[in-house]
């Protein structure tokens, strides 16, 4: 693997080597997602036992959306999502009121909704009853978001055996200390039978390299393949930081009027704020996260050893870009100081934003690290930098 710097010439070096020298022995996994269909309700305490929360929300979820796929009918939103057949929606409704007693559940008449008002909590217990009442013995599973360790998850070996699963597995590389990692596949390299997509980050860095951007690297199996891994994601730790400020902030959002271009600018500034104080910013920033679906067709331990050795085969099909921290922190200062001047002549209201203030907006958020489809299709048109 070659890696280009942002200052210097291209050096030999590379994070394969390094995710290499790490050895499966030192390298740690998690479990990040699980996807369980046909599984007997009575392995639910396995995957939450105690207080869940009734849905009562629109039924989506950003990865159905993208696949495409029914679970059917969810009567759990949290801690993790629980689907039942559609067609079982009334009876299950009456099964569960009888087994809470004389608590009042506002059902929904919309029949792509559980309930009328917002989440409710109930204990998981009176689920299982409620599917026990109906002779409901199979529900569909779903969680991601949890990031915890492979052995927590070995039950998942001895479910019953209609159950379909499939699990994400993800490890950190270590990176170059004090530089944030970008990837994009290397020119001539052939991937497996898929497709695969980049979403280029920190453009304006980049703004002297007219295409072909750095950033993250996306691979997914096509559905009618029969392959274990379905999908490979590596990225910057970066984002990972990114996510958990933006959880309370919006941050990531595009911003439509000059109000929320002026918010965008401000909360910029509070990021950065953050990023300098907090001890082990650096330490995250600069991992490289890999992290494969896999569908289950072997012991859990089993996947996580081809995790591992797949994982470390994509990274020899990618080439690095490693941007300095203190180059990462001054470009931010520097898009922030143009946009913060842009605000000030922007009107404050909810008066929708002119081309040039989106287009300031876009880099802006991909400076930080942002990389959604939204922005990434604006930089397509817009070009790397400002």
């Amino acid at each position: 693997m070659r890696v280009l710097y942002s200052v210097g010439p291209p050096k030999p070096s590379g994070v394969a080597s390094r995710c290499r020298a790490d050895g499966e022995e030192d390298r740690s996994y998690d479990i990040d997602m699980i996807k369980v269909k046909n599984l007997r309700y009575e392995w639910l305490p396995y995957l939450t036992y105690g207080l869940v929360d009734l849905s009562g929300q629109e039924p989506y979820v950003k990865e159905f959306v993208k696949t495409q796929e029914d679970l059917g009918f969810r009567i759990v939103c949290a801690p993790i999502y629980i689907f039942i057949p559609r067609l079982k929606r009334i009876d299950f409704s009456e099964a569960l009121r009888q087994s809470v007693g004389e608590r009042f559940l506002p059902l929904s008449g919309d029949r792509s909704r559980f309930l009328h008002c917002g989440p409710r909590k109930c204990h998981i217990e009176h689920v299982m009853e409620a599917l026990s009442r109906e002779q409901i013995p199979m529900v569909n599973v779903y969680t991601y978001g949890c990031k915890s360790a492979v052995q927590h998850f070995l039950f998942l070996d001895d479910i019953n055996a209609e159950a379909a699963v499939e699990v994400d597995i993800g490890f950190y590389v270590r990176g170059k200390p004090d530089h944030i990692s970008l990837v994009k596949p290397r020119p001539g390299c052939k991937f497996p039978e898929g497709s695969f997509g980049k979403f280029p980050m920190l453009a304006s860095v980049q703004r002297k390299r007219v295409s072909d951007l750095f950033g993250t690297f996306r691979w997914k199996a096509f559905p009618s393949s029969n392959m274990t891994i379905r999908k490979v994601k590596v990225y910057s730790g970066l984002i990972h930081l990114l996510k958990s400020f933006e959880r309370e902030t919006n941050f990531g959002t595009l911003p439509k009027n000059g109000m929320m271009f002026k918010t965008r600018v401000s909360q910029g500034r509070e990021f950065l704020f953050w990023a300098r104080r907090t001890p082990n910013f650096l330490e995250h920033a600069t991992k490289l996260r890999v992290k494969l679906t896999l569908r289950k067709d072997s012991s859990l331990m089993g996947l996580v050893y081809v995790a591992g050795s797949a994982g470390c085969g994509y990274l020899d099909l990618l080439e690095t870009l490693e941007v300095p921290f203190p180059v990462y922190l001054a470009e931010v200062e520097r898009v922030l100081h143009l946009d913060w001047h842009s605000a000030q002549t922007m009107v404050r209201s909810k008066t929708a934003l002119p081309l040039g203030g989106t287009i300031l907006g876009v880099h802006m958020l991909n400076a930080f690290g942002h990389a959604t489809i939204a922005i990434v299709q604006f930089l397509e048109g817009a070009g790397p930098g400002v």
